[in-house]
């Protein structure tokens, strides 16, 4: 391969690895909880030091994330006043990356349809992926109150079902509706994520999914 060759796939890399870092996350939350946070925590970082330097802050003016920074000072107000006001600020202040995020999301899926569905398909092989591990482990173990899925312990299986399988639930009885010939998949597909959410055994997961 040439040197032309190697600089041009070298551009097309770095011009398409912040869109693969950004699909990973469904992935990423798969392996483990370390992982997911850093891809969040760092997705947030980039999402505000790119608004700051274009000086787009349109997104802040929204609504919700009014609320949501509202939220966010009132837990630090109440983690100042606290029993124990280190443990509590560290938890408060870092909150705010979850709104940072989720704008982050909003604001970039927006813009590109491809990227929108590209992003449907990641979550949609995850979740797959994670039924299957968690049927597995039903079989094994029929006994068991509560399933992990790919973790070895937590809540982690009932939040990944709540957070990325209702999201792909609801595009599945989207199409049911769209397409009443699809009843046999997207049907499917809706009722293995409420049966695989209530499967992992956790009861607030299962409550806020009904």
């Amino acid at each position: 391969m040439q040197a032309t060759e190697l600089r041009d796939l070298a551009a097309v890399i770095l011009r398409r690895a912040p869109e693969a870092f950004l699909l990973a996350g469904p992935l990423l939350a798969l392996w483990g909880n370390a992982p997911s946070e850093i891809w969040l925590s760092l997705l947030a970082i980039v999402f505000l030091g790119l608004s700051a330097y274009r000086r787009d802050w349109d997104w802040a003016r929204a609504g919700w994330f009014r609320i949501a920074v509202a939220f966010w000072l009132w837990l630090v107000v109440t983690a100042a006043l606290s029993e124990w006001p280190a443990a509590a600020l560290r938890d408060a202040l870092t909150w705010i990356r979850f709104p940072v995020f989720a704008a982050a999301l909003s604001v970039w899926l927006s813009r590109s349809d491809i990227r929108r569905q590209w992003m449907l398909g990641v979550c949609v092989f995850g979740t797959l992926v994670l039924i299957g591990v968690l049927f597995i482990e039903r079989a094994a173990n029929p006994e068991a109150v509560r399933l992990w899925g790919t973790w070895s312990q937590g809540s982690k299986a009932g939040w990944y079902m709540l957070g990325i399988g209702t999201p792909v639930a609801m595009w599945a009885l989207q199409q049911l509706h769209a397409q009443p010939a699809s009843w046999a998949w997207s049907a499917g597909l809706a009722l293995a994520v409420v049966v695989a959410t209530i499967a992992t055994g956790e009861v607030f997961v299962s409550l806020l999914l009904i």
